[in-house]
């Protein structure tokens, strides 16, 4: 995940990751880490896309049940719920076929908070 990550860090925009150690990741199956991956992925090119941010944080929690992943940065946010297209509406899908959970909080100009969690199987 940290090369992910430092994939979308530059002058401007500066990544942060906190949890994301081996032992999180102990007892998940590979399937879904690709999964994981690839919603983090959808998460962070629409970052850069559109949301202006020049901060972005990623912390992940394990609890005994399930692995949640907060996602918050400080751009401009999603001005209504239309704009849930084709990237994020796939980052959906791919919770829900975890079996997951997702929470979108955005207020205009006060950036994107996106929560998720999956169960460990």
């Amino acid at each position: 995940m940290r090369k992910l990550f430092s994939y979308f860090k530059n002058d401007n925009t500066q990544t942060y990751l906190a949890g994301n150690d081996a032992e999180l990741w102990q007892n998940i199956a590979l399937p879904t880490r690709s999964e994981i991956y690839q919603i983090l992925r959808e998460i962070l090119v629409n970052m850069k896309k559109h949301s202006h941010a020049d901060q972005v944080t990623v912390r992940f929690i394990k609890e005994t049940d399930k692995i949640e992943i907060a996602y918050n940065d400080n751009g401009i946010g999603i001005k209504n719920k239309f704009f849930f297209k084709n990237g994020l509406q796939n980052v959906v899908s791919r919770i829900e076929n975890l079996n997951g959970d997702i929470i979108f909080d955005t207020e205009t100009e006060k950036g994107l908070k996106i929560n998720f969690s999956f169960p460990i199987s």
